[in-house]
């Protein structure tokens, strides 16, 4: 879910998101593979994603959140941002619903 070779590329939110959903979808599997791995090898406890962002300014934005809304609407899930910030999904999570669910089979 690092954003290597679009990290600092694109200073507009919308392309970065573009970019960054389109990185995603085309890992979907490993990234699957990744946090059920990490959830097995932590007994099931939750996970929790972190970076160095700071979202307290109003028009801050974040690939963190961007992978949040990524995988609510790959898997239903909710994943909270944690502490007194309630950013706003960065990035429209809509997606065709014929496509795979990321935790499927």
């Amino acid at each position: 879910m690092r954003p290597f070779g679009i990290f600092g590329v694109y200073k507009a939110e919308t392309a970065y998101g573009v970019h960054y959903y389109d990185r995603m979808d085309a890992k979907a599997g490993d990234i699957a593979a990744d946090l059920k791995g990490m959830s097995v090898s932590n007994d099931g406890e939750p996970l929790v994603l972190l970076c160095w962002c700071n979202l307290r300014s109003p028009g801050d934005w974040c690939h963190r959140r961007m992978a949040a809304a990524w995988l609510e609407s790959h898997t239903g899930l909710t994943v909270p941002e944690l502490g007194a910030v309630t950013p706003r999904n960065l990035y429209p999570t809509a997606r065709s619903a014929a496509q795979e669910r990321l935790f499927d089979g």
